[in-house]
């Protein structure tokens, strides 16, 4: 599973740290900062059950002096833009587009 957070991380040496405990803590779990990005997200990808990690990070974050906030899905679909299709070209069309 995969999980994004959005921070307040601005300094590398912090984002290290995160990191640092992270995989201290979890073995399993693979974790990256994208500083460059205006939110300064946190992903995380795991086997393990989300729910737990989820709360441990924002803990992680607050030992540090820092904020991580879960970011919710967001699924939109494509509307469709072929008009002269089967409707199973339209779907699969569909799931398509709405990865991008």
């Amino acid at each position: 599973m995969v999980e994004v957070f959005k921070t307040n991380v601005n300094d590398h040496l912090i984002a290290q740290q995160v990191l640092d405990k992270m995989e201290f803590e979890y073995k399993e779990l693979d974790a990256s900062f994208d500083l460059d990005d205006c939110d300064k997200i946190f992903r995380i990808c795991t086997v393990l059950p989300i729910s737990g990690i989820r709360e441990n990070v924002c803990k992680i974050f607050e030992e540090l002096g820092s904020v991580a906030i879960p970011l919710e899905d967001e699924l939109t679909l494509a509307e469709p833009i072929i008009t002269n299709s089967n409707s199973a070209e339209k779907v699969v069309i569909n799931s398509i587009l709405s990865f991008f």
